[in-house]
């Protein structure tokens, strides 16, 4: 991941503006399709307890459908969650790293997610991240402390959820660390390290 892309985000504000959010809202973000095995549907869910909790916070779901929005928007509409959930499409260039800045948290719960490029992504831009136990870098975002790992269980969501959204210096400090993390280990820089590293471990074996 190039971190040049996440040096210079826009400033904060156009998208907030776009939804109507004050400066003291909080608003989540998912990134991603919108397909069963990425559990927006459990997000949604999730969320409606936070949003009785809190009453500044707020969802936005980017990405494409892939045959669940329709479904989802029900979801949503039945959880009377219809001024607190938006639903953005597919963003890409500027107007995904405008949502990064105008956002307080990136969650992905997916039940199958062999790495999780958007939540490397969500911590590059300084977010705080919530992941699912089956997205591929939950582990090492546990062990980095950025943010938090969740079962499926909506209220252990929700309480993690909230946690982060309302204790401001945890937010910020998960979120230093989140992008320590991908700086050490997942910039374009750090991989290419590894990667001479191991190359001349090979010239030196031979």
């Amino acid at each position: 991941l190039s971190m040049e892309r996440f040096a210079r985000l826009p400033a904060r504000g156009p998208l907030r503006n776009q939804l109507r959010l004050s400066s003291s809202d909080l608003l989540s973000v998912f990134v991603g399709r919108l397909h069963p095995e990425k559990r927006v549907d459990l997000i949604i869910t999730a969320f409606a307890k936070v949003a009785t909790a809190l009453s500044g916070a707020h969802l936005a779901v980017a990405g494409p459908d892939n045959g669940e929005e329709i479904r989802l928007r029900k979801l949503v509409s039945e959880l009377g969650l219809e001024r607190r959930v938006t639903f953005l499409g597919l963003l890409t260039g500027n107007d995904l790293l405008q949502l990064y800045s105008d956002a307080d948290l990136l969650t992905l719960l997916s039940w199958r997610e062999n790495f999780g490029m958007v939540v490397l992504e969500g911590m590059a831009a300084g977010l705080p991240v919530l992941v699912g136990t089956e997205v591929g870098l939950a582990k090492e975002v546990s062990a980095a402390h950025a943010g938090r790992v969740v079962g499926s269980e909506p209220d252990e969501i929700a309480t993690a959820w909230a946690e982060l959204l309302t204790c401001t210096e945890l937010r910020n400090g998960c979120a230093e660390r989140g992008r320590r993390l991908v700086e050490s280990s997942f910039s374009t820089e750090a991989v290419a390290k590894r990667m001479l590293a191991v190359l001349q471990e090979i010239s030196e074996d031979r």
